[in-house]
């Protein structure tokens, strides 16, 4: 069963990496200017790049994708149907309810939401970005990053920092939904963010080791031991809460007390999260988009792909305050990567330049190839009821096949003939 489980995670999140890849990568028209390119095709003559650019859009430009058109570019309806009867055979008849939005979160949140500290996802494999509007859109250099002598790009590179690797690498997400739960897996469930716990500099004797947000400030203010942190705590202090001034203000959202999905509460009855935050990224949230990773680095310690990095160092930093340390996530900028996408001429060398650094692997492989979707397996055995059994028997023999792979006991021995099994493995 637990080798089944592992196959059906990887087939959902291969096909989720294949299809976001593929259609992050097609140019698309915004829908609201289609009507008028079209129109222009027919008065001039000219092609559609050529209309395009009369109106002032770029050609070619690829899509940033809602979290919804997300959802719907990696739902698949075999993948869902497999899940949702193994769902419905672990819960109560009475309370279980179909429900494929409920579904696609839960598959948000794993493929995309939670960005784990590890494991490759779809991120730091190079193949999928995430953007906050809010952060795009943002003008204004706080004060106190203006007096460090940081500029606006270094700004909006710290903030989306903070988002990826505090916020959702710690699995700060919207709490699930009653319906959701039936779909989630318990490594993906999210509590929200004590803002009690946003790093600072301590008052007294502070440790070498320090959050990684403190140490990619340390590392762009050239501050390369304990000493020097102390005589400098405020200014770090001040760029820390700016930081997070913003990100309350602009991206999270605060847990009230009338959630009804955070509510536990403390031995005294006192609601736990009460004012904590969280990044929605339910369905309908415009909190951030996904658009395809164009250019990337590559951190010199994790070998992980970058699709942001912070006055020239790598945000999987971490270690203690030194420059040995620090020194070792230093990134040439000039030492990107374009990142393969697929329709483009340099498509071909892009994946030799990826080979070449050591990055390539067998998941940049198939999200990259045309393909649907990977193996789906059960468990045939006799820890199965007769309905289960039946039921992945049948979806086994179907043509086409909903099911891929059986992994069997005996049960599969005595007198059931399917007659297109390429292989049996004993």
């Amino acid at each position: 069963a637990i080798n089944a489980k592992r196959f059906n995670i990887e087939a959902e999140r291969a096909f989720a990496r294949n299809r976001l890849v593929s259609e992050l990568s097609t140019p698309q028209i915004p829908p609201q200017f289609k009507d008028a390119v079209n129109a222009l095709m027919r008065t001039t003559g000219k092609n559609e790049n050529e209309c395009l650019q009369m109106i002032g859009l770029q050609p070619n430009a690829k899509p940033h994708f809602s979290i919804n058109d997300a959802a719907n570019a990696i739902f698949d309806q075999r993948i869902f149907d497999h899940i949702d009867f193994e769902s419905s055979q672990r819960t109560n008849s009475s309370t279980y309810n179909k429900d494929e939005d409920a579904y696609k979160t839960s598959l948000i949140r794993s493929v995309i939401g939670r960005r784990p500290t590890h494991l490759q996802n779809i991120e730091n494999l190079g193949l999928v970005s995430l953007i906050y509007p809010a952060i795009e859109a943002t003008k204004e250099i706080p004060s106190g990053w203006k007096r460090a002598n940081l500029t606006e790009a270094d700004w909006k590179d710290f903030l989306k920092i903070s988002i990826d690797y505090v916020i959702r690498m710690g699995n700060h997400l919207q709490a699930p939904t009653d319906n959701e739960l039936q779909y989630l897996r318990d490594s993906d469930r999210s509590t929200p963010f004590n803002p009690e716990e946003w790093p600072e500099v301590k008052n007294g004797n502070i440790t070498a080791n320090q959050h990684r947000l403190i140490l990619l400030l340390c590392a762009a203010l050239k501050i390369n031991d304990k000493t020097t942190l102390v005589q400098r705590r405020d200014k770090v202090n001040t760029l820390l809460g700016e930081t997070w001034s913003f990100l309350e203000k602009n991206i999270l959202t605060k847990v009230k007390d009338d959630d009804r999905y955070y509510e536990e509460t403390d031995e005294k009855g006192n609601h736990i999260y009460i004012d904590w935050y969280y990044l929605d990224m339910s369905l309908d949230s415009q909190a951030c988009k996904l658009a395809i990773t164009e250019k990337a680095y590559i951190c010199p310690v994790t070998g992980y792909v970058l699709d942001t990095s912070f006055c020239g160092y790598s945000p999987s930093i971490k270690g203690c305050i030194c420059n040995e340390n620090i020194s070792r996530f230093a990134i040439q900028q000039s030492a990107y990567i374009n990142m393969p996408i697929i329709g483009t001429d340099s498509f071909t060398k892009d994946i030799e330049d990826l080979k070449n650094a050591g990055v390539w692997n067998d998941r940049h492989k198939y999200a990259y190839q045309k393909t649907s979707h990977g193996y789906l397996t059960a468990e045939h055995s006799g820890q199965q009821n007769r309905y289960r059994l039946d039921y992945y028997t049948n979806e086994f023999k179907s043509e086409p096949h909903k099911l891929n792979l059986l992994q069997c006991s005996t049960t599969m021995e005595m007198g059931v003939d399917i007659g297109d099994i390429d292989t049996v493995l004993m």
